[in-house]
């Protein structure tokens, strides 16, 4: 028995899930395209089959949400890194923070 239309758009969005949190951002695609065909042949569905999906697509969308929140947060921690390396990071006398500037951000180590 073939499998309907319905059963494989939300065994595509199960993939989906599943590819976002493995981090698994190649299968990604696959699973993009191949839905994207499903969807090319205009299924007709029910009111209820519809909600479905768009709940199951909710849930994918509010995870991959998280995920590029996520990665967005590690590239600004690298950064943060990399800038701690080139400047000096310091505090003002009102509490508000400065970079100690200068020499092009190199500090000088005196015995």
């Amino acid at each position: 028995m073939k499998p309907s239309i319905m059963d494989e758009l939300l065994a595509g969005l199960d993939s989906e899930r599943q590819a976002i949190l493995a981090g698994s951002f190649e299968t990604l695609a696959s699973v993009a395209d191949a839905r994207e065909r499903l969807i090319a042949g205009k299924p007709t569905l029910s009111a209820a089959e519809a909600r479905l999906l768009l709940d199951r697509i909710g849930r994918n969308q509010r995870l991959l949400s998280s995920a590029i929140r996520g990665v967005q947060t590690a590239i600004g921690r690298i950064a943060d890194i990399d800038r701690a390396h080139t400047r000096l990071g310091t505090y003002r006398k009102d509490g508000t923070q400065g970079e100690e500037g200068g020499r092009a951000g190199r500090l000088e180590h005196r015995a």
